[in-house]
């Protein structure tokens, strides 16, 4: 409920900000933009399967079988605990009493 509240009170703040200023070059740059990442994105996944073809042994944990990798799962557990409290709480953070 106060999420759209909020973004529409950004939107009109960012909407007051912008408009003495030209922006709309930056719209019709946005095709090309779009099109150098989508590149970029492509030969970046392309030099990474090149890697793991030839670096498949570089960097990699090994950890005896039936361990627990502890690091990974306190850090795991503690992100999931922490967005599951943000969203049952989300209302609760926006009412200032």
């Amino acid at each position: 409920h106060t999420g759209f509240r909020f973004y529409v009170i950004s939107m009109v703040i960012t909407v007051g900000l912008i408009a003495n200023h030209p922006v709309v070059h930056l719209y019709h740059k946005l095709p090309n933009f779009v099109a150098i990442l989508c590149l970029f994105g492509i030969v970046f996944c392309a030099l990474l399967y090149v890697k793991v073809l030839l670096c498949w042994k570089a960097n990699y944990e090994t950890l005896p079988p039936g361990t627990i990798n502890y690091p990974l799962t306190a850090t795991t557990l503690l992100q999931t605990i922490y967005l599951a409290k943000c969203y049952y709480l989300e209302d609760g953070y926006m009412n200032v009493s």
